[in-house]
C-alpha cells in the first residue's frame, strides 16, 4: 500500500512543482480553437456588399437617380423636351462604381426608368452587386448572355 502512496504523492509533487506545463498546454490548446475559428471565417468568404441599391431606385425617376448615383459617363445626348429623335424616346445612362457598370435604359420624355442592367458573369454574385433578389415583386431579373457566357442581369421593374 505504501508503494501506491507513494506514487500518488509523486504525481501530485510533479503538479505543484511544474504548473507551466498546465498553463502551456492550456494556451496551445486555446491557440488551437482560435486557429480554427479563424480559418473557418476565412474559408466563409468575404460577404460581397452591393455596389448599387437597385431596389431602392425602383419609382425613382432618372434626374432623382442622377442625385442618388451622381456622374453618368457614356449618356448620350437627349433630344429637347418638344422633339423626338427618329427611332423613339429610349435613352440610357451609365455610371461606374467600383469597375463594375449600371446602365439605366429610360424614356427621355417621361423620365421613367424603363430597365437596370447590371456586368457581371456570375448570377450569384451579380445579384449581390446590385443587392437584388429573384424572388422580389417589384422587378424582374433577367440573365442575359451571349454566345462567351454570362454577360450581366436585366432588371425590369413591374
Amino acid at each position: 500500500m505504501a508503494a501506491i502512496n507513494k506514487s500518488d504523492d509523486t504525481s501530485k509533487k510533479w503538479s505543484l512543482k511544474k504548473p507551466w506545463g498546465i498553463v502551456a498546454i492550456s494556451a496551445v490548446v486555446v491557440i488551437l480553437i482560435i486557429g480554427a475559428f479563424i480559418i473557418n471565417q476565412q474559408s466563409a468568404g468575404p460577404k460581397i456588399p452591393f455596389t448599387y441599391d437597385i431596389p431602392a431606385m425602383i419609382g425613382k425617376n432618372i434626374d432623382q437617380i442622377d442625385s442618388v448615383l451622381g456622374v453618368s459617363i457614356g449618356n448620350t445626348p437627349e433630344p429637347p423636351n418638344n422633339q423626338s429623335e427618329p427611332g423613339g424616346t429610349k435613352w440610357h445612362r451609365i455610371y461606374m462604381t467600383d469597375k463594375l457598370a449600371l446602365i439605366i435604359d429610360f424614356n427621355s420624355i417621361t423620365r421613367k426608368v424603363i430597365s437596370f442592367f447590371v456586368e457581371g458573369d456570375n448570377k450569384g454574385t451579380t445579384l449581390q452587386v446590385g443587392n437584388l433578389s429573384e424572388n422580389d415583386a417589384r422587378y424582374k431579373v433577367e440573365q442575359v448572355n451571349d454566345e462567351a457566357g454570362m454577360l450581366g442581369l436585366k432588371v425590369t421593374p413591374q
